[in-house]
């Protein structure tokens, strides 16, 4: 399950900010008594993880904290030039996105999805590359 902005489901405990969840509520849906025990995978995210309670990111509650670097150019071209060789604009995109004031790998996305691009079909892949030889 993907919660994404986590920060803003609930800015005080005692309010029921998450349409009639409480605070506590959500506590124990994740980690508590009545969160289920079945190999389920919750990831969470948020940018300011300053502003979560505690007792959200407490050991049991969080087993795993990834914090995603910002994005370097060399990084970029190299993530482009692997999975969208095929797509001519790709290092421009990649310009665009690295003179933001804080590039990111969703920025960069956002950006190569805004210019159209289509993952590759097997079938087409094959058939460019048979017609190559």
């Amino acid at each position: 399950m993907l919660i994404e902005d986590v920060d803003c489901a609930f800015i005080k405990r005692s309010n029921e900010d998450a349409e009639g969840i409480t605070f506590s509520g959500f506590l124990n849906c994740i980690d508590g008594m009545l969160a289920p025990h079945n190999g389920r995978v919750l990831i969470m995210t948020t940018n300011p993880v300053d502003r979560l309670d505690p007792a959200l990111i407490r050991p049991g509650g969080i087993d795993l904290r990834v914090d995603v670097p910002r994005l370097f150019r060399d990084a970029a071209l190299d993530y482009v030039d692997r999975v969208f060789p095929y797509m001519p604009t790709r290092h421009e995109i990649v310009d665009r996105e690295m003179r933001e004031p804080a590039p990111t790998a969703a920025g960069l996305i956002h950006h190569l999805m805004a210019h159209g691009w289509r993952p590759a079909r097997r079938a087409d892949a094959g058939s460019a590359a048979h017609k190559s030889l």
